[in-house]
């Protein structure tokens, strides 16, 4: 059995997420996960990958602030902001 990932609130030049990673030390893949269409943050999936070995960001895109409050016209550019972030 994986131990318990660990959890890590991401709220900083404007992004909104929680990165969960495993807690054995190493290099990881990671993985972004998205919500549907309801909006918020749904971390469940990035906690289940991150227990089977990835570094996984539950991201949210819209519905929380500083975000869009609708999933409309949401700027494609704050993914690649994500990806950047990620890099560092």
């Amino acid at each position: 059995m994986s131990a318990d990932p660990i959890r890590q609130p991401i709220e900083e030049e404007g992004l909104v997420g929680r990165l969960c990673y495993p807690p054995a030390p190493g290099t990881h893949p990671t993985v972004i996960v998205l919500g549907g269409s309801g909006g918020g943050l749904k971390q469940g999936g990035a906690a289940a990958l991150s227990s089977e070995g990835f570094t996984a960001l539950a991201l949210c895109y819209f519905g929380l602030d500083p975000l869009p409050p609708k999933l409309v016209e949401n700027p494609l550019e704050y993914f690649s902001k994500v990806i950047t972030w990620l890099k560092d």
